[in-house]
């Protein structure tokens, strides 16, 4: 009896383009994806927002506390919640919510 291989995810995110903004990093904390709107919300071309390029979209006064807490998130496999400001395609900064 041939079994058939199971899926482990249902698509890569660049197959689901998810209407949310999202991303991916490595387990050296640099960026691997960054979902397309993501990419529309900053207006950073995707080149530009992988490996650390995503942290010119943070706000400079959030940017410590955001590498802060999902660093030890990270480091301890344990979930994290941060609210904080990233630039938009105009220059403007909006209240986000990442949770990861």
């Amino acid at each position: 009896m041939q079994r058939e291989a199971v899926p482990q995810r249902a698509g890569t995110p660049e197959e689901l383009d998810i209407p949310a903004m999202a991303w991916t990093a490595r387990p050296d904390m640099s960026c691997d994806y960054v979902s397309r709107a993501w990419l529309r919300f900053t207006g950073c071309p995707e080149a530009l927002a992988l490996g650390d390029g995503w942290s010119r979209a943070v706000h400079p006064e959030d940017l410590a506390r955001w590498l802060d807490t999902s660093v030890r998130a990270f480091d301890a496999h344990e979930p994290f919640e941060l609210e904080y400001r990233l630039r938009r395609r105009d220059g403007e900064y909006r209240w986000v919510l990442d949770r990861g």
